[in-house]
């Protein structure tokens, strides 16, 4: 799962569940058909598929290296449905032997079934285990020697059981009594062990060079940049982390294009060679102040914010730089911390280490829904990239930062006059805006606000789309500094309070102004469980969706793909789309 997941993206690491499930079943039905020449020449039969199951992991793993499915192009070239179906066939192979060996065992003896079935589960807990403290030292590629050593233990070990051939001499049944059983596999194991380490700092295979990473993954083109250098990997759970370095390494997302000042080099992190932020230096950082995730500040002052998600520290900066007096960070990667912290702590100017920045790593909402601190700001951090999340790779990868759940714990920790800010990518076709607005509007109507239309602001620059969700009204005169930030940035508002069309789609202009007719909409949506119809140009419910699926009845597909063709999938993100139905004029009974 964890090569998928640097090779490819994340979503396809699920796919090897469903290639370990379609290799048990298909060893179940091999059983089944050849049950009695099985059982018949077990002893062989098993030795054989031992044998083969190390050497599988090692021959399958580089045949897959050698496929070139690209799933960007699984629309128009049929030929990668060919080459997905060359991954399933050639992954299945080692799933197939090993629960050949389990299914085996099974089967020839069926009378102690409870005990073998037992060892199994146990067996299944303690790889499981070993699996995940491995990857905190291990890279996940060289967890396949890690893998072969444990399957080579399993073909060795029968060679000590009378089960396996009864017809031992009494010095070697002795041998088979459990404890000398038990002596035999643990220094077989550390044995196995201490070649396993061996191999890993060796690398004898060169698995590790092998790895086939899409090149639109942003690793990869990274190491392409002039004088790039790797400056530091670390290996976890989480991901492999990288830091590379280049003097053209700039993250600066929807940076207004009015700023005309030097926007600093950077250290670019990747966690399994996708996009996950970067490491900025503590000045120039005037830039920071043109980005649209700022505009909080400008509105009401932040003595107390909380960033989730804080990565490098770009929103932890920027924060200071806005005189927040205090900041607390919450970053789910230890390796992260660890590396802004010590690493690259000169460079970062210590930004983990200030005095005003308490660090937390934990998972963002159980911080959130157990931490007692009221917060003047809450702000969710800007992660993945531009790239990734405009071609709709993170559609089947759930995300609770933006659930009605998630924006009412968020609520529920503002400050009387806090401030909720998120931001995200600008999309087109309008994707995950819209539906944060409506999460918005629906989690502020949870909380007993009748009228939620005076509570939220949004604002889009170029390529990023920030929405603010204030405790209390915004009143005329934050309205008012909202719209100067914009004017002042060139970025458009979205939706403010009293807003109209002449306000929206003047900067960065787009064929039609979705971006503001959309969350106009939302705001008409008072109660969440109305099913009244309101007319929009290519009638999108804003409603929030029972699931992040994609809904298009009718003729919407036709519709949708009409500007793109069969490659409009490619936009669709894959799921994160809201019900599209036939266009329809309001009942009376609803508002125009």
């Amino acid at each position: 799962m964890r090569i998928f997941s640097i090779t490819q993206w994340h979503h396809f690491a699920y796919m090897i569940i469903s290639i370990a499930l379609l290799g048990f079943g298909a060893s179940g039905s091999f059983i089944a058909i050849f049950r009695s020449i099985l059982k018949r020449h077990f002893v062989v039969t098993y030795r054989l598929c031992a044998a083969l199951f190390p050497l599988s992991v090692f021959l399958c793993y580089f045949l897959s290296q050698q496929n070139q499915f690209n799933p960007f192009e699984i629309v128009w070239n049929p030929r990668q449905y060919l080459y997905l179906l060359e991954y399933y066939l050639i992954l299945f192979i080692p799933f197939f032997l090993a629960a050949l060996c389990i299914g085996l065992l099974f089967t020839y003896d069926a009378d102690k079934i409870g005990l073998i079935y037992c060892a199994n589960l146990v067996g299944s807990g303690i790889g499981s285990i070993v699996a995940v403290l491995c990857l905190w030292r291990v890279h996940p590629v060289h967890m396949l020697y890690v893998i072969a050593g444990i399957a080579f233990a399993g073909f060795v070990a029968p060679f000590f059981s009378t089960s396996f051939n009864p017809k031992r001499s009494r010095f070697r049944q002795r041998t088979s009594q459990p404890p000398i059983v038990v002596l035999s596999i643990i220094v077989l194991s550390v044995f196995a062990g201490g070649a396993i380490v061996l191999a890993i700092q060796k690398d004898p295979f060169a698995l590790k060079s092998r790895l086939n990473i899409s090149q639109y993954k942003e690793f990869l083109q990274a190491q392409k940049f002039p004088e790039a250098e790797i400056l530091a990997e670390t290996i976890s759970p989480f991901g492999v982390l990288h830091a590379i370095s280049s003097p053209v390494i700039r993250h600066a997302p929807g940076l207004s294009l009015n700023y005309t000042g030097d926007v600093p080099s950077q250290v670019g992190l990747f966690v399994d060679s996708g996009s996950a932020g970067a490491i900025i230096p503590a000045e120039p950082a005037e830039y920071l102040d043109y980005l649209s995730s700022t505009l909080v500040y400008h509105i009401r002052p932040a003595n107390r914010t909380l960033i989730l998600g804080s990565g490098g520290g770009m929103d932890v900066r920027n924060a200071l730089f806005h005189e927040a007096s205090r900041v607390d960070a919450v970053e789910l990667n230890p390796q992260t911390i660890d590396l802004v912290k010590e690493d690259f702590h000169d460079f970062s100017s210590g930004i983990y280490s200030h005095p005003n920045i308490r660090v937390f790593n934990q998972e963002a909402r159980h911080y959130v829904e157990t931490s007692s601190v009221m917060y003047d700001v809450i702000q969710i951090s800007l992660l993945d990239s531009f790239a990734t999340s405009s071609a709709g790779v993170h559609a089947l990868h759930e995300n609770y930062l933006y659930t009605i759940e998630a924006f009412n714990s968020y609520y529920a920790r503002l400050a009387s006059r806090g401030i909720l800010s998120v931001t995200r990518w600008v999309k087109f076709p309008p994707r995950d805006n819209i539906k944060l607005f409506a999460t918005a509007v629906e989690a502020l109507e949870a909380s007993g606000l009748t009228d939620v239309s005076r509570h939220l602001i949004s604002i889009r620059s170029w390529a990023t789309s920030t929405l603010l969700v204030s405790k209390v009204p915004f009143t005329p005169h934050e309205i008012q500094l909202a719209q100067q930030f914009s004017q002042t940035r060139a970025f458009d508002m979205n939706y403010f309070p009293g807003i109209s069309d002449t306000d929206a789609n003047r900067y960065n202009q787009l064929p039609s102004a979705e971006y503001y007719s959309l969350p106009n909409t939302c705001s008409l949506v008072t109660d969440s469980s109305s099913t009244r119809p309101i007319h929009i140009s290519f009638a999108l419910r804003v409603t929030i969706p029972p699931t992040s699926s994609i809904f298009l009845p009718g003729n919407a597909y036709q519709s949708f793909l009409q500007p793109w063709g069969r490659n409009g999938f490619l936009f669709s993100n894959g799921g994160i789309w809201y019900c599209l139905q036939p266009s329809f004029r309001p009942d009376s009974s609803a508002s125009s």
